[in-house]
This record gives C-alpha cells, sequence and structure tokens, in this order.
C-alpha cells in the first residue's frame, strides 16, 4: 500500500531491513527462550522483514512497466 501512495525506493527498503533485523536480534539477545511470547514476536519480525523485502520487486517491476 506504501508503495502505491508515496512511492518507495530500494534505500527505504534497506533502511526498514535493518532496522527490523536489529530489533529482532536486541529481541533474541535478551529474550526470555522460555516464554511464548518471545516467540510471536520474533515470527512478527521475520513477517515484518519479508514484507519490506518484498517491496524490491515492486519496485524492480515498476522500472519497467
Amino acid at each position: 500500500f506504501a508503495f502505491t501512495k508515496i512511492r518507495v525506493n530500494k534505500l527505504f527498503v534497506f533502511i526498514w531491513t535493518v532496522l527490523l533485523a536489529g530489533a529482532a536480534a536486541y529481541i533474541i539477545a535478551g529474550g526470555n527462550f522460555n516464554s511464548v511470547f518471545f516467540y510471536i514476536i520474533l515470527v512478527s519480525y521475520l513477517t515484518a522483514v519479508i514484507t519490506v523485502l518484498s517491496l524490491i520487486k515492486l519496485i524492480d517491476e515498476s522500472k519497467y512497466a
């Protein structure tokens, strides 16, 4: 949705990927491995990274359209 409204570029994707990976690393470093919420948060970060990385495909397709 954001791509169609504000026209993000690959720098946007890179910055958000680094921020999400850093936040996930922070959670892992101080995480409580016995908590179910720890794993829910990790899956949420993974889903967010995959979603942001999928924008690269949209960016490449829009350049050729």
